[in-house]
């Protein structure tokens, strides 16, 4: 089973630089992405920490209400950074696999 999850998991090396990252996030505030949001119909989770000084709680909350089968998280005492919180996130990710 681990072996499974590790290769579904597994990505390739990005061919983008952070800055790369950082010009398409705020690109995303103003073109559009190709298709709507409310057509997306695998469950979806936000997870948003309380502390975070660099994105916005309403934008987490908008972009759930706007997808069906999705769900967010609040996290406190946690910001922008949530590395701390990926073996929970990952969990919620599997849970299917690991409960057949």
């Amino acid at each position: 089973m681990r072996d499974k999850i590790a290769q579904q998991l597994a990505l390739p090396e990005s061919v983008y630089s952070e800055e790369d990252a950082y010009v398409d996030d705020m690109q995303s505030w103003v073109a559009p992405w190709g298709f709507e949001v409310d057509s997306i119909t695998v469950p979806t989770r936000f997870v948003y920490g309380l502390e975070d000084l660099w994105a916005a709680r309403r934008d987490s909350e908008r972009m759930q209400r706007q997808i069906p089968n999705s769900s967010l998280e609040l996290v406190p005492h946690f910001g922008h950074n949530l590395s701390q919180l990926m073996p929970h996130m990952l969990a919620w990710l599997v849970q299917d696999e690991l409960l057949s």
